[in-house]
Parts: C-alpha cells; structure tokens; sequence
C-alpha cells in the first residue's frame, strides 16, 4: 500500500502566476487611479467651498482691510494664513492619530509639542504627518519674506 503524504498548500493547475500578477497589478493601478480622482474632486470641493465663503464675506463687508481684494501684500498674508493653518493641522492630526498606537503617545504628542517628532517616528508615519507639516511651515517663511521685501 503507498503512503499518503501529509502537504502543505494545494496544488492548483490551472493557476498562471505570471497571469495573476498582471491581473493585481492592473487591480492596484485601477484604485490609485481611483484614489487620485477622489482626492481631486475632494480638492476642489473644498477650493470652491474657500473662494465661495471669501466672496461671501467681501461681498458683506466683513473682510478686514488686510485680506481684501487688491491690497499690497495679499498673496503674502494668505502664504501665511493658509500656512498656519495646514502647521497646526497636520500637527493636530497627527497627535490625533497616534492615539490608535497608544493612549500615552497620543496625550504626550498633544501635551507636549516636541513629543510629536518622536512619537510619530517610532510609529513609522513620520513623513506621511510631517511633509504637510514641512510643507505649512514653508509657506509662512515664504509669506513672511515676500512682506518684508526679501524675496523677489
């Protein structure tokens, strides 16, 4: 009598790798693609949603004088207006998100702002959190150096 012997697996036939592989990598670029559309019409969603509200305002004469239309130094105020926003954005998401890695990483980040470098590293998102942050950070140093004249 022949011994069965015991295997791990199956054994599939009719299986092609190489046919598979180009069937998820054809899959993979459908969700990026996906992805990008989503994340577009999010975009400008939210850049129609900004210059409607800033029509609205000047519209009703609640703009300050400073970010009024046609005053000296406008793109430079909103380099660093938008630029404090997306800082302190991207820092308080970020704290925010390393409470799903732990309650105490996630209270640090938000009690002591220098914590936030170390914890984010340590859970391995640090670019995905600190590019925007980088990213805010340059456009209040490029907003501040057009008011002053500094930059071209």
């Amino acid at each position: 009598m022949n011994r069965i012997e015991p295997t791990i697996g199956t054994l599939d036939l009719a299986s092609n790798p190489a046919a598979d592989a180009k069937l998820l990598s054809r899959a993979k670029s459908r969700r990026v693609r996906a992805a990008i559309a989503n994340w577009s019409i999010t975009l400008l969603l939210l850049a129609a949603l900004v210059a409607a509200c800033y029509a609205g305002a000047v519209y009703a004469g609640i703009m300050p004088e400073q970010l009024k239309p046609g005053t000296p130094g406008l793109l430079a105020r909103l380099f660093i207006v938008v630029g404090f926003f997306i800082f302190f954005g991207s820092q308080c998401i970020g704290a925010l998100i390393l409470f799903r890695y732990g309650f105490e990483r996630g209270a640090l980040a938000l009690l002591l702002p220098g914590y936030i470098f170390i914890a984010l590293k340590r859970s391995g998102i640090f670019w995905q959190v600190m590019g925007p942050w980088c990213a805010g950070l340059g456009l209040v140093v490029l907003g501040t150096l057009l008011l002053n004249g500094v930059a071209p």
